[in-house]
């Protein structure tokens, strides 16, 4: 499989391209912004409606982003024969994705993304976005100090002002326990690009990750910063109704999610708020078909996947919904197999750069000790292979 792999990357990166224009600046912005807003089948239409009067990069980078649609929509083969396609015009480009592909999805396995992203910046020394790549499959693979040599060859040559190497840079620094060289990381970020609700976003959840005093006010002031940068983003307002939950502010999560759901009533962000809520107000049932449907409307929606997994543990997502814990609230929704699933998919797609990842961890460890001890109740191993298809696998549960 490895193999087969490194050769299906390698083939990609035979001739170097520049990277993928910004979508301000491309006739992928009207995708884009649908594609934000959660319409993704409008979003597919206005990629193929530009494509077919684009040629070169620009045509390949709009190839590239029905790629990540269709990945959105849980079809990683389809996204896949797209990122071939796309190999004629850009070859670099293409190469970083399906790495990215290969990194984030079963069987999460960096090795074969690092050896072709080497062979990539070996025959496109120039290429930032490839370097960048290169540094982030790095940080998956546990090497933090080849990681940062790659991160800073981008900001003290190639591209001094790059937003994504700061990035990768506060994703290395996190998954090493610090958080606060981490923040200094996307404050320098943000410095470059002030409007960047991205950066904004991650800054968020760094502190979230801290030890800081005031991480959860930090936090939320983060997130309100970018909900009020890109008000047409749902995905940033997601991070806003977390933030009220975490600092038991219940009625201006309601407020959020009311606002969610009659601009983006079938957004993945929408619906998960609504399931946070719900979870609070130990509305169980609702809970658990919002978290459903919301990992299912977005593959890629990592705190909806969390937030599904741990309601199924029966542990519940206690960080916010304490007033379930000690009801028994969760014993009709308790599914190993499913908890396993979700779980172990946030730890491998965003490791510890994600801000819950200690928390998911321990439910795991806890899940096994409780298979140990009552073998009669073992839980199922979960079958990471199905996540080739992941649309199905997350349908058999609905």
């Amino acid at each position: 499989m490895k193999f087969h792999l490194v050769l299906a990357l390698l083939g990609l990166i035979w001739a170097a391209a520049a990277p993928i224009a910004d979508a301000a600046d491309s006739p992928a912005a009207a995708g884009d912004k649908l594609r934000d807003e959660g319409k993704l089948s409008e979003a597919l239409a206005a990629y193929r409606k530009a494509w077919s009067a684009a040629s070169g990069t620009a045509r390949a980078e709009l190839v590239i982003r029905q790629a990540l649609v269709l990945e959105m929509q849980g079809k990683l083969e389809g996204a896949r024969e797209l990122l071939q396609q796309a190999r004629k015009d850009d070859a670099v480009g293409a190469a970083i994705e399906e790495a990215r592909l290969a990194m984030e999805y079963p069987p999460f396995d960096p090795a074969p993304a690092v050896a072709a992203l080497a062979e990539a910046v070996k025959r496109a020394p120039e290429h930032a976005g490839a370097q960048t790549a290169y540094g982030n499959a790095l940080v998956n693979a546990g090497k933090p100090d080849e990681a940062r040599d790659a991160f800073d060859r981008v900001t003290s040559k190639l591209d001094p002002k790059s937003v994504p190497a700061r990035w990768g840079r506060s994703r290395m620094l996190l998954r090493q326990g610090k958080a606060t060289d981490a923040i200094g990381a996307l404050q320098e970020a943000l410095e470059l690009e002030p409007s960047r609700g991205e950066t904004m976003v991650r800054l968020g959840n760094a502190y979230l990750s801290s030890a800081e005093p005031n991480r959860l006010a930090q936090a939320r002031a983060w997130f309100e910063q970018a909900g009020r940068t890109s008000p047409g983003n749902p995905a940033y307002a997601q991070w806003e109704v977390l933030a009220y939950l975490l600092e038991d502010r219940a009625g201006d999560a309601a407020e959020k999610v009311a606002y969610l759901q009659e601009k983006f009533p079938e957004h993945s962000a929408t619906l998960w708020a609504a399931g946070a809520c719900a979870e609070v107000r130990t509305q169980m049932a609702q809970a658990s078909d919002l978290y459903r449907k919301a990992a299912a409307v977005d593959a890629r929606n990592l705190l909806a996947h969390y937030s599904l997994g741990q309601f199924a543990s029966g542990r519940g997502n206690r960080e916010w919904a304490k007033a379930g814990m000690t009801s028994g609230a969760y014993a009709n929704y308790s599914d190993t197999d499913l908890a396993v699933r979700q779980l172990s998919y946030v730890l491998a797609a965003a490791g510890g750069d994600f801000p819950f990842a200690v928390l998911a961890q321990g439910t795991l460890d806890a899940l096994r000790k409780r298979a140990q001890a009552n073998p009669w109740t073992a839980m199922p191993a979960p079958v990471l292979t199905e996540f080739y298809n992941y649309g199905k696998a997350l349908n058999d549960h609905y």
